[in-house]
């Protein structure tokens, strides 16, 4: 009898120990930053392009082989993207929390469901991870760049080397949600410089989240003018 409460009480200790966190969603106790009832909830996108992460409905992999048209003609800068949520709620509302309230803590919660993402589709790992810069005078407004924020508990759960350093933001853009797809490719066009000591091989550009693209394809192919053989993008949202 006494055994058998205290093999109980054992294991009840080593259950309660895990329960570290309380889920932004329904505020009860969980073992992770959101607990496994929110998180099965959550907008996943079930089939996407996996070069861009373009959305698909499932009957277009039949024949695009998990690539989306537009990557099958025109592919873009960089080999592959992790994206695994819509741009909707309460992904959206994280991120809008994130960047325009400076609610820093959720940068921790979006990494860790990037993190679980990457666990389950990545089979190598980049040399270096490097978020999306941000133009110094937005920088400044802002006071911090959430790309870097999401990007540094992704860097410390698979012990990779964080460069925030290795490429600036040197044309000011407007938002690129509000503008429309042609003024977007203008915007942004020649808006990164890489720095001349650059040499990584192997990379993952890390964002919040990924509209059309433009942004990230621009980044891509400053990386590739510098000899970068392979690119990843890791973005929390698809929209």
């Amino acid at each position: 009898m006494i055994t058998s409460h205290y093999k109980s009480f054992a294991q009840w200790l080593k259950e309660t120990s895990l329960i570290k966190h309380t889920c932004p969603l329904c505020a009860e106790a969980s073992k992770s930053l959101i607990c496994t009832s929110c998180k099965a909830m959550l907008p996943n996108i079930e089939t996407q392009c996996f070069q861009c992460g373009l959305p698909l409905d499932k009957i277009d992999t039949l024949t695009h082989a998990l690539r989306c048209g537009q990557c099958l003609q025109t592919p873009p800068a960089f080999d592959a993207c992790i994206s695994p949520y819509h741009y909707a709620l309460p992904i959206n509302q994280f991120i809008t929390q994130l960047k325009f309230h400076q609610k820093l803590h959720y940068a921790r919660v979006l990494a860790d469901l990037l993190i679980d993402k990457i666990d389950k589709a990545t089979e190598k790992l980049p040399e270096c991870i490097i978020p999306v810069p941000l133009h110094p005078a937005r920088l400044r407004q802002r006071g911090f760049n959430q790309a870097l924020e999401i990007a540094r508990p992704i860097a410390k759960k698979y012990s990779l080397k964080l460069d925030s350093q290795c490429c600036k933001r040197i044309v000011s853009t407007p938002p690129q949600m509000e503008q429309n797809k042609l003024a977007r490719q203008k915007n942004i066009r020649n808006a990164f410089r890489v720095l001349d000591n650059f040499n990584y091989q192997d990379i993952a550009i890390v964002d919040d989240v990924m509209t059309t693209g433009h942004t990230l394809n621009e980044l891509a192919r400053v990386f590739r003018e510098h000899g970068v053989k392979r690119i990843q993008v890791w973005a929390v949202a698809r929209s």
